[in-house]
């Protein structure tokens, strides 16, 4: 699909990229299964005697960023915008109606032109999910959106938010497209104006998902900007409507920290499943085929020096949050370190 994207897991990568470093086969103690949330507590690295590791645990609970922090209280359903958008659609189809919108979406190169028959497609999707897109609509009229993303479940929680998302936004790009045909600029206006509150909505997330997503979403929103100021109908008040539009936005755009934040707390989830010689819950079916017998050894490596690569991981994180202040240039030129 070209607009919806999944990325892959930044701790999974960096456990696996950090056990070459390691050395010896010690098995640690075995433990009954226990939920995800447990290691969200990091039982481990708060107990660890190594002075810089739990340094550098000491510091990141002051500043709030554990998965246990980051789990955040539910906000009242009144007050958020994410509560309305509950059950808006059958949990078990959320693929197959993502998959829709995609079909009936125009190509990106074509940017968003639809021909008479994908247009024709959208007016009966939409038509089709017109309540939903209503009671969408109608949940951006509440003060907050916090989707309640389990952090304490590390890499297991559940993002099936993002989907939905998604979806009601592809409904709103159906109703612009529509509007346009109609040389109704203000209504079309208006659509590319809900566009970019979900950006915000997913974008003010701590977890690089939902951040990452967000951008996709606005870059399809400014396609249909793009076809907004295209119109030979357009008018001065609309352009101006636009840039104040587009300033309020840029302006209010969630730091790019936090996504920085999510991704160090499921980092550290992830290190407490290394820690308890689970690694290889981490791998993907593809990843475990090409490791081939040397799977356990390596979880057993990895175990071994955990504190290690922990230590150096976190100290890496700190510079990259530290660093995002900077011009994106700077913080882009340190990953090749």
């Amino acid at each position: 699909m070209e607009g919806f994207r999944w990325l892959p897991c930044g701790p999974m990568w960096v456990a696996f990229c950090l056990v070459a470093a390691g050395c010896g086969k010690q098995q640690g103690p075995s433990r009954q299964e226990v939920g995800l949330d447990f290691y969200g507590r990091l039982p481990g690295l708060s107990a660890t005697p190594d002075p810089e590791l739990r340094a550098e645990y000491t510091r990141i609970v002051e500043e709030g960023g554990t998965p246990e922090q980051l789990t955040q209280a539910p906000v009242a359903d009144q007050e958020n915008i994410a509560a309305g958008l509950r059950d808006i659609f059958p949990a078990d189809k959320l693929d197959d109606i993502l998959l829709e919108t995609e079909r009936i979406m125009p190509p990106a190169k074509l940017g968003f032109q639809f021909d008479p028959v994908r247009l024709h497609r959208a007016g009966v999707f939409w038509k089709q999910y017109q309540q939903a897109w209503q009671q969408a609509r109608q949940a951006l009229e509440r003060p907050r959106c916090q989707f309640g993303i389990r952090f304490l479940d590390g890499d297991g929680a559940d993002l099936s938010f993002i989907k939905v998302v998604w979806i009601v936004a592809r409904l709103e790009m159906f109703y612009a497209a529509e509007q346009l045909q109609r040389k109704a600029l203000a209504q079309a206006i208006d659509s590319l104006e809900v566009l970019l509150r979900w950006c915000h909505c997913l974008g003010g997330e701590k977890h690089f998902e939902p951040r990452a997503q967000a951008a996709f979403l606005r870059s399809e929103a400014l396609l249909v900007l793009e076809a907004i100021v295209r119109r030979p109908e357009i008018q001065r008040s609309h352009l101006e409507k636009l840039f104040l539009l587009l300033q309020a936005h840029l302006d209010q755009w969630p730091p790019d920290v936090y996504a920085w934040i999510g991704e160090r707390a499921l980092g550290m989830h992830a290190y407490e499943l290394v820690r308890e010689g689970r690694l290889l819950q981490l791998a993907k079916p593809e990843e475990l085929e090409a490791m081939g017998g040397r799977a356990a050894d390596l979880a057993e490596v990895a175990q071994q020096t955990v504190n290690q690569d922990e230590l150096y991981y976190l100290r890496t994180m700190r510079r990259i949050l530290e660093a995002c202040s900077e011009p994106y240039f700077r913080l882009v030129a340190l990953f090749p370190e």
